[in-house]
Parts: C-alpha cells; sequence; structure tokens
C-alpha cells in the first residue's frame, strides 16, 4: 500500500504520546497509582528486603559459588536489574517515583517504536499515530505491563522488528535499536516475551524478504548479530539462570496440562468485544480481558481485516494476529505443537503470546484507519456483524443462565467419565469445573444498571455512530479534533470499563487494588492458588456429586488449615453464603465456628446490613473475626467494626498491608501493623521454634520423595527483617522463597545456617536432598 504523506503527522504523534504521559502523571502528583499499581504490594516489599539485606551485609544478590547468583532475582524482580533502574531509582525519592517513571518512559519507546514500524511497512502517518495509540493505550500494556519485568519489555517486539526493517533497507547502525530492547528486555527477566518477540521477528524476516530485496543469508547475519549481542548484554540474567535451572520450575520442561495455565478458552473471544466480559459472562476465564485494545481501534482493524485489496504486509500482520491468538488457546493444535518444541516447553502460561496478538492488532488498526475513507461497504458489513454479534452473545448469555443447572450436570458428568477413563487430562477437566462453577453466578450478574456495562454500550454506540459518519468527516481538517477524541476515548475505555482507574495508594508498600479488582468476590481465582486438581480428583474418590457441596468442603478445609497455621483454633470463612454443609464440613475438620465472608458488591450496595449481620454472628460466638483485605476499603464498615470492637468477645484485627504474593486473599490474616502481626503469631517464637514441615511433590517431576526435617531455632524479628537458624537432616539445596519473591538458597549439610529474610509472614523451603527433588513448606508453628 503507497505510504500517504500527512503534514504535521510527527507533531500529533508526539501531543499524543505526551498527553497519555500527562492523564497518568495527573493522578501520581495527586498521591494516586495509575493502572494496575496493585503489582507495587508484590514487587515493594522485596526491593524493601534487598535494601536491608544490603545494608546490613548479608546480600543475597550474589553468591561465592561460581556462576552461581540470583536467578530468582534475576527472574523475577529483574527489572532492578536493567541500568535504567539503577539511574532513575537514585534519581527519585525511592521506589515509587521510579517505578511510575519508568513505566513511562518505555511506555514512550513503544509507542515510538509501533509508529516508526508501521510507517516502515507503508502505513500512513495518521493510520502510525492510530496504530502507536492502541497499542500504548490497550488493555494488556496499561494491566499487565505495570509488572517491572514486563514494562521493559515493552517495547521489544515493535523495537525488534522496526531494527531489521531499518537495518535491511536503510542503515546498519538502526541494528543497536533491536541490540537495545532485546538486551535489556532479558535484563529485566521476562526471557518469556523476549523468546516470543525473537520468534515474531524470523517469521516477519521470512515474509519480507522480496521486500527488503537481500539474500537469506544477509538477513540471517544481521538477526544472529542483533540476536548475539542482545545476548551478551542480557548474561547477567541467564548465566545464573542457567546454573540454577533445577532449582526453578520457570526453567524446566512442563507436562502439556501443567503448562496450560492461565491459557485462553475459545468463550475468551467475547473480551475482544466487551472489555470485562466477566460481568456480563462471569462463567469467562478471569483474567483474559486483556485481548481488548479499545472499541474504536478495534472496528478500525475489522475493517482492514474486511479490505479487499490487501498488501503482503497487511496479509502478514492478519496472520499474526491469527498464529499468536491461537497459540494462546488451551490445548489448541498450535498450543500443542509449540508446547513440545525445545524451550517453548518451559512456558507455564500460554496467554503471553496475547502480546503479540496485542502488537499485530494495533498495526491492523493502523490499517484500517488509511481504509476508513474508501470502504463503505465493508463498513456497513462491520456495523451489522458487529450488532450481530454483541445481541448473540446476550442472548447466549441469558439462555445459558436459564439452564445452567442442566449445563453443568452435562458437562460435570462427561468430563468426570471422560477423566476417569484416562481420555483428558486433569487440567481439562478443571477448566470445565470452574466454568461451571461461573454459571452459577450468572443470574446475578445481568445487570444494564452496571456502570461499567452502561459504559461499554455507550462505547460501541459511540464507535458505530463515528463508523457511519466518517465519510463526512475529513482526516486532513479535523486532525485535532479526531485526534483529541480517540486519545481521550481509549482512555476512557481503559480508565473506567476495565476498572483501571487511578486508586488511592492506601499504605507505601501495598495499594489493596489486587482484592478490589478481582480476589474477593465469591469463587473469582478459587481454583487458582491452591489445590487445583486435588479438588477434582477428592470429588471423584469421594463421590460428591454436587459441585457446590464439593466447593464448600474446599472452603471449609482451607479455612481450617489457615487457623492452624495461625494457632488460631476457630477461625473465619470466605465463603459467600454459610450453609449447614459448610458447618457440618467445618465441625469434621475442628473448626467450630465460620463467619462468612459476602462479595464485595454485597459491602458496596448495602454495607449497614452487612455490619449488622457480622456483628450479629460475631455476637453468636467466641469466634476470632479478622477484618478481610476489602472491607478495609470501605470507610463505614472499617469504623463501625471499630466502634463495635469493645462489646465484642472477640479481638478485631485490620488489614492495613496486606500480602497477596504471600497468601491467595482466603488466607488474608495481617493486621494492623507487621510488628504486632508478627508478635502475636509468633509470640512464643523469640527463643526458638520448629517449623512443621508438609512434603509436597514438586510441580515438574514425579518420584518417591524422601522424608525430610528442617530444624528452625533463634528466631528474631526486626522492623526489616526476620533472621534464625536452619538446619537440615538430610544434605539439600534450600530455597526459602517468600512465594514468588526470592529469600534465600544454599547448600546445606547438616550445619546449622543462619538465615536473613524480610519479614513476610509465610515462607515456602525447597529442598532437594541429594538427586531426589521436594517441596517443603512452614504448615503452621508448634508452640
Amino acid at each position: 500500500m503507497p505510504e500517504k504523506k500527512h503534514n504535521g503527522t510527527p507533531h500529533y504523534l508526539l501531543f499524543a504520546l505526551i498527553s497519555i504521559s500527562a492523564l497518568f502523571l495527573i493522578p501520581w502528583i495527586a498521591g494516586y497509582g495509575f493502572a494496575d499499581a496493585d503489582s507495587l504490594a508484590f514487587y515493594y516489599p522485596a526491593f524493601s528486603f534487598f535494601h536491608q539485606a544490603i545494608t546490613a551485609h548479608t546480600s543475597t544478590l550474589w553468591s561465592p559459588y561460581l556462576l552461581s547468583g540470583f536467578p530468582l532475582y534475576a527472574d523475577l524482580i529483574g527489572g532492578f536489574l536493567h541500568p535504567l533502574s539503577t539511574v532513575v531509582y537514585g534519581l527519585t525519592n525511592g521506589f515509587l517515583g521510579g517505578y511510575h517513571i519508568l513505566f513511562l518512559i518505555n511506555l514512550l519507546i513503544a509507542g515510538a517504536c509501533t509508529y516508526g514500524l508501521a510507517r516502515a511497512i507503508g502505513i500512513s502517518g495518521l493510520g502510525s499515530w492510530v496504530a502507536a495509540i492502541t497499542f500504548t493505550t490497550s488493555q494488556w500494556v496499561l494491566a499487565r505491563a505495570t509488572i517491572p519485568p514486563v514494562y521493559f519489555t515493552l517495547p521489544v517486539l515493535s523495537g525488534l522488528l522496526l531494527s531489521l526493517e531499518y537495518s535491511y533497507t536503510k542503515s546498519k547502525k538502526w541494528m543497536l535499536l533491536g541490540i537495545y530492547v532485546l538486551g535489556t528486555g532479558l535484563l529485566a527477566g521476562h526471557a518469556q516475551l523476549v523468546l516470543l518477540s525473537l520468534t515474531a521477528a524470523m517469521v516477519w524476516i521470512l515474509f519480507r524478504l522480496k521486500t527488503y530485496r537481500i539474500s537469506i543469508l544477509k538477513a540471517g547475519i544481521i538477526f544472529a548479530t542483533i540476536c548475539a549481542a542482545g545476548l551478551i548484554i542480557g548474561a547477567p540474567y541467564l548465566i545464573p539462570a542457567y546454573h540454577l535451572k533445577q532449582l526453578s520450575e520457570r526453567s524446566i520442561p512442563l507436562s502439556l496440562s501443567l503448562s496450560q495455565q492461565e491459557g485462553l478458552s475459545v468463550f475468551d473471544g467475547i473480551h475482544l468485544f466487551f472489555p470485562s466480559a466477566e460481568l456480563l459472562f462471569p462463567w469467562l476465564s478471569s483474567s483474559e480481558s486483556f485481548l481488548f485494545i479499545g472499541t474504536l481501534p478495534l472496528l478500525l482493524a475489522c475493517l482492514a481485516i474486511c479490505s479487499k485489496q490487501k498488501s503482503p504486509s497487511l496479509k502478514l500482520v492478519i496472520w499474526g494476529v491469527a498464529l499468536s491468538f491461537v497459540a494462546s488457546i488451551l490445548y489448541s493444535p498450535l498450543n500443542i505443537a509449540l508446547h513440545y518444541l525445545p524451550v517453548f516447553n518451559w512456558f507455564r502460561v500460554p496467554s503471553r503470546w496475547l502480546y503479540i496478538t496485542v502488537g499485530f492488532l494495533a498495526l491492523l488498526a493502523g490499517y484500517g484507519a488509511d481504509n476508513l475513507q474508501d470502504r463503505s461497504a465493508s463498513r456497513k458489513k462491520i456495523i451489522q456483524g458487529t450488532i450481530f454479534v454483541i445481541v448473540a452473545l446476550l442472548i447466549g448469555s441469558v439462555v445459558l443462565s436459564l439452564f445452567s443447572d442442566k449445563i453443568i450436570s452435562f458437562v460435570k458428568i462427561l468430563y468426570e467419565r471422560a477423566y476417569i477413563a484416562g481420555i483428558v487430562p486433569i487440567m481439562t477437566t478443571h477448566a470445565w469445573q470452574v466454568l461451571a462453577f461461573f454459571v452459577h453466578t450468572l443470574r446475578n450478574s445481568i445487570s444494564l444498571f452496571n456502570p461499567s456495562i452502561l459504559i461499554t454500550i455507550l462505547s460501541w454506540g459511540a464507535a458505530l455512530w463515528f463508523l457511519k459518519k466518517a465519510p463526512e468527516l475529513s482526516f486532513e481538517k479535523n486532525k485535532r479534533y479526531l485526534s483529541a477524541l480517540i486519545l481521550i476515548g481509549s482512555f476512557i475505555s481503559i480508565t473506567t470499563i476495565t476498572k483501571l482507574a487511578p486508586r488511592k495508594i492506601i499504605t507505601e508498600a501495598s495499594p489493596v487494588v489486587t482484592f478490589l479488582k478481582e480476589n474477593m468476590d465469591p469463587g473469582y481465582r478459587t481454583f487458582s492458588y491452591l489445590g487445583k486438581e486435588a479438588l477434582w480428583e477428592y470429588e471423584i474418590r469421594n463421590k460428591r456429586t454436587n459441585t457446590q457441596e464439593t466447593i464448600e468442603w474446599y472452603h471449609a478445609t482451607l479455612a481450617h488449615n489457615t487457623g492452624q497455621f495461625f494457632g488460631i483454633p476457630q477461625v473465619t470463612g470466605y465463603s459467600s453464603v454459610a450453609t449447614n454443609r459448610q458447618r457440618l464440613f467445618a465441625s469434621e475438620l475442628g473448626t467450630t465456628w465460620m463467619i462468612p465472608l459476602n462479595n464485595q458488591r454485597t459491602i458496596r450496595d448495602n454495607p449497614e446490613k452487612y455490619i449488622s449481620e457480622r456483628i450479629q454472628l460475631l455476637r453468636m460466638g467466641s469466634t476470632q473475626y479478622i477484618i478481610s483485605p476489602y472491607e478495609i476499603i470501605h470507610p463505614l464498615v472499617t469504623e463501625k467494626f471499630r466502634t463495635e470492637s469493645n462489646s465484642l468477645p472477640v479481638r478485631i484485627y485490620e488489614v492495613s498491608q496486606p500480602y497477596p504474593h504471600v497468601f491467595p486473599p482466603e488466607h488474608i490474616i495481617c493486621v494492623a501493623n507487621e510488628k504486632e502481626a508478627l508478635e502475636a503469631i509468633l509470640k512464643t517464637a523469640t527463643s526458638s521454634y520448629v517449623g512443621v514441615i508438609e512434603m509436597e511433590e514438586c510441580p515438574w517431576k514425579t518420584m518417591d520423595q524422601p522424608s525430610a526435617k528442617i530444624n528452625v531455632s533463634n528466631t528474631s524479628i526486626n522492623p526489616g527483617l526476620i533472621s534464625f537458624t536452619v538446619k537440615s537432616e538430610v544434605p539439600a539445596w534450600v530455597i526459602i522463597n517468600e512465594s514468588y519473591l526470592p529469600g534465600w538458597h544454599g547448600y546445606i549439610n547438616g550445619e546449622e545456617t543462619q538465615i536473613h529474610l524480610a519479614n513476610l509472614l509465610f515462607q515456602k523451603i525447597w529442598i532437594l536432598p541429594g538427586t531426589s527433588e521436594v517441596v517443603v513448606r512452614f504448615k503452621g508453628i508448634n508452640q
């Protein structure tokens, strides 16, 4: 497609990118976090810990053993290793300021690279601007890429492709761009996205060779040079990760079923049209609304697909969208084929391919902007098809809710028999079990009075009106108006519809946006943290055929185990309803009473009723009540409980610093301040205590597990660190790992070893005696 000249386009590009930055900086200056700021709760404690460790001269950043070092640190908090991190964190007031600035820097680089790539493949200046804005305001970028290891990889795909395009057609100096984005992407510790970008780049080169007019040998040499130089820059990440790869499940080939976690189901395509589709369709998998790129950009992409005259580059982009999307779908043929390739069988999350999907969808939106004026027939078909799809989805969801019980029963029987017969893997069974559970809540979810749904409908109406009136509008005469319209519309779609509006940071370390956004709805991600496959195995073996009954038993078990861990014999439950079966299960487990936690919708809509129910339950028994993470968000709930605490036979704790990376939300029992929490829970541990070890099978290998025990003693609690001594009865490699946050690793052989950790409440210990691998964790405290 010939390139179209648009005078002043670079100025509008600059205006657009600066406007995006300004939209994020305004709430930041006002004291709010932007986008998905809950990831601060994940990373800030780790940064604090390493700062404390370095100060105490007990740094775990580097090991004296050759080529060992910091595998977990580099893999999961690798943004700290990025060269920009050192500069920005040094020039700003701590982690929070640098966190925001680094995100914005990478957002601007990614937008500029997307713009340049679109121009290089023949999209007009205006279309290239649309592509850049679409990518930088897509939900995948704003929701996922606020995580430090990910936001450094934002420019990798577009930067690498742009580097190759201009290295082949203009100057070899453009190789430096590819080397930079590849090397720093590796230093950021997210090798999966880098590998996916390299895969897309190899396919891109093969299809673009005719355009480059160079030999495949020369193209391969340039590509190999960029890769080699990038690998050298990323060596600090790769060397320790390779040396200790046996200690990390992220570096071990996974089984096919285990690798399918967070993959897409066929139903997740609805998220292309509805960014918060789970509000209407709770039976969708809950985390894949990253597909949404904005209402208007999506329609522009559809126009490009419907174009009758497609250039070779447009066809390549369309195929890129299709193949990367299919690769993200659970057990799709392409997904399975990729899994059996070397390195790709390390991937736990197939939805990582959405990074490629979103990047190519942005380019499609740019092509659509170019085609808009001349495609009135296609535009009419798109409008009609869009209306049909939306209506069909609404009707389908209503029909599904009316016949949900029969559907659940049929699916359950079908997959249970298939699993027992060995026809389907357990994870497939698990996926349909979750689907069946979500259907139960569908009847209460269809409400056109929900603001998010109303805004979704209005945005689609506005976009369809825009397409209908497009022939009357002139891009040349209305650039400023249309630029502002698309920019503001994209931002509103992302922040309002997708529930990513800026939120106040409650504490310096950890806003509780995670719990607000997703984790406190009943059943939401219930199976994502513990017992994914054990629940179905328990149900089949014990012939509990009622899905809800099984889930209630599961709730009771987790509540009981949580209480045992903290030495609280009577604990709170976290289910939406306290049924007789739950109380029966609780009684069987030795838990005398369970207090149900209603979901966020109940607290929001009727807080007075919620408070009265809770206080009534508290007065009925001596159960200790612990305010859940969501409840502290509602001022009325918090204040009322605080007022009533003196007259209740319980101690009320308030969660002010939740740790989503330490516990699933169902397990949160943190209190008003860290020191009080640790003293309450470890009150007898000032001199010594013994961790009760629970054996657990490694996710990457099955074998007979040897017995092992770790003695823990000499515990001391400080504001920044917990120190204790460990001694293993068998020679072993030990990794003490705060969920995904690295704490300590080393080799112990019957000798006492002093360990310093961040003062978080839960540690996992991975222990590898000899050549056998087992996983152990603290299950409780023997007081």
